[in-house]
């Protein structure tokens, strides 16, 4: 099984796992369908946008070839029209199985360490605005890194 990072924008990027043919095929789909959406309307979906998005597709693939993928979304929302001055962006997460049930969580792991990290997250994971956001910015400057070689 091999793990696949899917850039879709300059804020969201997904993990993806899984079997290699369905892995590409589902990311690409993605990204160059919201590529395209953001072209049509002028709009940038937000993560949680994107998400549900995502979640649509792998379950009305159900009912025709399903992608075989489990998928971690990763992204960061800029203070929208309706927020306060001063509000920071929202960082997001959101976890995804191959039959389109959506979660937004804190933490997300899946593969083959997934057991043992479930574990340790969900016993060492303390909710900190600071942390969250830190750690979030980290997993993207990483993941946005490798984009760029």
């Amino acid at each position: 099984m091999k793990q696949f990072f899917n850039h879709i924008n300059k804020k969201k990027t997904s993990h993806l796992n899984q079997i290699d043919a369905d892995r590409t095929a589902f990311g690409e789909y993605i990204a160059k369908n919201i590529a395209l959406y953001n072209l049509r309307t002028g709009l940038k979906q937000s993560c949680h946008a994107t998400a549900n998005y995502m979640s649509t597709e792998l379950a009305a693939a159900m009912r025709k070839g399903p992608y075989q993928v489990n998928t971690i979304l990763a992204g960061f929302d800029a203070p929208g029209a309706g927020d306060a001055e001063g509000t920071l962006g929202k960082p997001a997460l959101y976890w995804l199985d191959y039959m389109g049930a959506l979660q937004q969580c804190n933490f997300g792991v899946h593969g083959y360490a997934a057991s043992f990290m479930l574990s340790v997250f969900d016993s060492q994971w303390k909710v900190c605005f600071f942390t969250a956001v830190s750690f979030l910015f980290f997993i993207l400057f990483v993941f946005f890194n490798n984009f760029e070689s």
